[in-house]
């Protein structure tokens, strides 16, 4: 049998070696995302479906559900116009690179002090944003995630325009350029409106707690739930798909392989 015959039996069974490799690897990461990732999120996911449910002027220390109406203590305006409680707004900007298009954000702002909850008569400080904590606003994208560490905020919708609200154009001056890549988002809930609160609380407000720190959502906990859940679970879905990969091309090699062998 002359080199040039054997050669490629050698480099098949070279890249079966390989592929071998890959899939001891990805099977090890599968086995890492599962048992620490994985199963720690979905342990910390069925116990966040099952949080109990608190009433206004009520103390609890670990992590509970309360309902109420939102209310600040004065009017409040969106850029828009629109009548609110709390309200986020921003400018994005669209670039071109090549083929490809990307947005960046290039000001935001909001107002999301001085927030009252209120129901039966009772009225509590809503002080989930009182310390410094990180936000997360949920946009409503297709397999959404949000990390633990973040309070979550759920507005159910999130308008936008081309025009950029003159409103906000003065909050933002100097940070843009108006033109026809730049866009108006902005999403808000307006005074009164019943909400569904996650966190901690002392009889005179409801604060934020460790992991996750709390949520506000315009509806109910449904949409932050899932946007936790996807959090964990794409650890898992890239474990699964890894594997797949690897392993489908394994078998390829392998049947190369006994071909070239046959």
């Amino acid at each position: 049998m002359t080199k040039r015959a054997v050669w490629p039996a050698v480099r098949t069974a070279v890249a079966t070696g390989f592929y071998a490799l890959c899939a001891v690897g990805a099977l090890g990461f599968a086995d890492h995302a599962l048992g620490n990732s994985g199963i720690a999120g979905l342990r910390r996911l069925s116990a966040l479906s099952r949080l109990p449910e608190r009433r206004l002027g009520e103390s609890w220390a670990s992590p509970a559900v309360v309902r109420g109406t939102l209310h600040t203590p004065g009017p409040r305006q969106t850029p828009s116009g629109i009548d609110s409680s709390i309200w986020y707004g921003w400018i994005e900007e669209e670039h071109g690179s090549g083929k490809n298009t990307y947005t960046v954000t290039v000001c935001a702002k909001g107002e999301d002090t001085d927030l009252e909850l209120q129901k039966d008569g009772r009225a509590v400080r809503l002080d989930l944003l009182a310390g410094g904590e990180h936000v997360a606003l949920l946009k409503g994208l297709p397999l959404e995630t949000l990390p633990l560490d973040r309070v979550a905020l759920d507005f159910a919708a999130v308008s936008r325009a081309r025009q950029v609200p003159l409103p906000m154009q003065r909050l933002c001056a100097g940070k843009f350029r108006p033109g026809s890549n730049v866009s108006y988002r902005e999403a808000f809930i307006a005074p009164h409106e019943p909400v569904t609160v996650l966190g901690c609380a002392s009889a005179e407000a409801i604060h934020s707690c460790g992991t996750p720190p709390g949520a506000l959502s315009r509806q109910e906990l449904e949409p932050v739930l899932r946007a936790y859940a996807n959090s964990t679970l794409n650890s898992i879905r890239g474990a699964a798909a890894l594997v797949g990969l690897t392993l489908s091309l394994l078998a390829s090699a392998l049947l190369k392989l006994r071909q070239g062998a046959a």
